[in-house]
């Protein structure tokens, strides 16, 4: 059998281990969004209710925007795989259920969802001073990913047209994060600190080209890539939790199951903190109850005196697409 060595050379690199975006309660931070084309995949989260060790329903309450609140079943994470239908139908559809078991489900059931668009982006985190978006001397910038929903996209899009759609063209000063599990903070954008010099423009070029992941890296973040049978088989599991509830008590959840959701709990907790829109609110009014992006944009200062030549930096933040 093959043997090795303890070199660094040799460690098996995880994607999934790689800085992402993330604010603490109250946090804030200065970023920019150094790419312009971000990337995007169909994801599929997959959940089932939870049960009692007597077979019955766990329920949970949840708050409406008037302060209401209301019951609905407490749900158990069971994977986040990438869709497996095909792009183009998906586009148009929403669901390919020709080539992927889950949307057949969500399209035949309710107890599926269909897939949603979850997108990621290279983003430079600027060294700030502290509990503020004023950047610190000396100036240094880290590269990570941040992973993203199809509404935090809407509100990106808003602020990128303001710039003729370029979304490096300014910064986005994030927070303060009002829920961390949630990431349920506000965006507002502010003069690109990075385009200041020809030395802060190098040293976010070094940032961006000494840790930009693979395509496929990306792709392993946002959704795992799993075999059709390994959908099929979370998928039957769920079928049965459903079947258990409609049931009643009178079966009683099996050890087996129960290890399966405590396996599963550690990767759910990390879906819910990599999508500022993991939850799945009943209502749009639920929806802005969970999450608020900000409406109100600050006076962007002046621009005055910045004839830094950027074209050398183009091609590497995709300006050319």
């Amino acid at each position: 059998m093959p043997r090795t060595d303890f070199d660094t050379a040799n460690r098996v690199a995880d994607p999934t281990r790689f800085p992402r975006l993330k604010l603490e309660k109250d946090e804030k931070k200065r970023i920019v969004v150094i790419e312009r084309n971000p990337f995007y995949e169909f994801v599929h989260r997959l959940e089932m209710p939870q049960i009692d060790e007597h077979g019955r329903a766990v329920m949970t309450t949840k708050t409406r925007q008037d302060k209401s609140t209301y019951e609905v079943n407490a749900m158990d994470f069971v994977s986040q795989p990438l869709c497996l239908g095909e792009l183009e139908v998906l586009k148009e559809k929403g669901v390919d259920p020709e080539h992927c078991p889950a949307c057949a489900v969500a399209k035949s059931s309710d107890e599926v969802k269909p897939p949603t668009r979850r997108y990621a982006s290279h983003v430079l985190v600027y060294g700030t001073k502290p509990n503020t978006f004023e950047v610190s001397e000396p100036f240094t910038v880290q590269c990570i990913i941040w992973l993203y929903s199809e509404r935090r996209y809407n509100t990106l899009i808003d602020i990128a047209a303001e710039e003729d759609g370029k979304i490096n063209a300014t910064d986005l000063c994030l927070g303060p994060c009002v829920n961390k599990e949630y990431q349920n903070f506000e965006i507002r954008p502010g003069k690109a600190e990075w385009r200041k010099s020809e030395d802060r423009i190098a040293m976010a070029k070094a940032a961006l080209e000494g840790n930009r992941l693979t395509d496929e890296q990306v792709a392993e973040m946002l959704g795992r890539r799993v075999e059709r049978s390994w959908i099929e088989e979370d998928l039957k599991k769920i079928h049965l939790r459903w079947t258990r509830l409609h049931e009643g008590p009178a079966v009683e959840v099996t050890p087996v199951e129960r290890e399966a959701e405590s396996a599963s709990l550690e990767e759910g907790l990390a879906g819910l903190l990599d999508d500022d829109a993991s939850t799945t609110p009943d209502s749009v009014a639920d929806l802005e109850s969970v999450m608020t992006d900000a409406k109100a944009e600050p006076e962007r200062e002046e621009k005055k005196g910045e004839t830094v030549d950027f074209s050398d930096f183009s091609d590497l933040l995709g300006d050319d697409k």
